[in-house]
């Protein structure tokens, strides 16, 4: 494997790391919003 496709894999890779984070950041604040709604919701009845 030459430098230039190890450094190409190493970014794709990088990148998709990232990308799984973010999206789990993302997705860890959007459930925490909506179970504070809901709860919200349960807190007023």
């Amino acid at each position: 494997m030459s430098k230039s496709e190890a450094l190409k894999y190493a970014m794709i890779i990088g990148f998709g790391v990232a990308a799984g984070i973010h999206l789990y950041v993302a997705w860890a604040s959007m459930l925490e919003i909506a179970w504070g709604a809901v709860k919200g919701v349960f807190n007023h009845v």
